[in-house]
């Protein structure tokens, strides 16, 4: 890829920056260079820096939704609007929003404190749901706007109405997962695993409500992969196709 198609992409690219799903141990951004070469004439038609577009800002609200309830630091442009929204949010987000291991108690009488520590834990991922659900709600609300705007302004929107999807879907079954918890500890050897450390699984078991956001944000990256043949937003919905969004807990022996 020439130098100059290099910075077209990382151009694109900043305009939908957001954070790795919370769920995700992977959290370098993603980079142009890992991009295939896409060709002028597939790029023809998604120019324009958005100075004039109707839904640019809702997409950079609805990514600073996302970046708000990240660990991650966001983007320079979008960091004014995300310190405002983190104060509305609990404070357990500077920690991290999903706790990829968890320490069994450490016999029978400290069960019922330990799962009082897990109520304790999914209390605020319900506040987290509403701000995400609100966030994508008035994404949407916009989507009257969607026709009147540039090719590349509708893939945008897009995506990151998918990625908000996503992370809606991955933070209600983390929250499912802890409810089951609190009534049965999942299965364990004591003798070779001294508590559970959180893997993925491409099928959703918890909440209706978090299979619902998946299957439309899997919905909405199929659509994007038609229609946006040969471009950086077909390469982003491939990517993220593929990225599972059930969880549940194993077994695992803990330092």
């Amino acid at each position: 890829m020439s130098g100059a198609a290099l910075e077209q992409l990382r151009g694109m690219l900043k305009e939908i920056a957001v954070p790795q799903l919370a769920v995700s141990k992977e959290n370098s951004p993603i980079k142009p260079e890992s991009f295939p070469a896409f060709s002028s004439q597939a790029l023809a038609g998604y120019s324009g820096d958005g100075a004039k577009s109707l839904l640019r800002p809702a997409i950079d609200k609805a990514r600073a939704a996302l970046w708000a309830v990240s660990p991650l630091e966001a983007p320079t442009e979008l960091r004014p609007d995300v310190g405002k929204l983190k104060t509305l949010l609990p404070r357990q987000l500077d920690r991290g929003l999903i706790q990829q291991q968890l320490e069994a108690p450490a016999d029978a009488g400290k069960e019922k404190e330990f799962k009082t520590q897990l109520f304790n834990k999914e209390k605020p991922l319900s506040r987290i749901v509403k701000f995400l659900t609100d966030a994508l709600e008035e994404l949407q609300n916009t989507k009257d706007k969607r026709q009147q705007e540039p090719k590349r302004w509708q893939a945008n929107y897009d995506y990151v109405q998918a990625r908000l999807e996503m992370q809606l879907a991955s933070i209600i079954e983390y929250e499912s997962l802890l409810g089951a918890m609190r009534k049965d500890l999942p299965p364990r050897d004591p003798k070779l695993h001294n508590g559970w450390r959180l893997t993925a699984q491409e099928k959703l078991q918890g909440d209706p409500a978090g299979k619902k956001q998946a299957a439309s944000a899997q919905t909405h990256l199929d659509k994007m992969i038609q229609d946006y043949a040969g471009t950086p937003w077909e390469e982003l919905a491939k990517r993220d196709r593929q990225v599972p969004l059930g969880l549940e807990w194993q077994p695992a022996k803990l330092k």
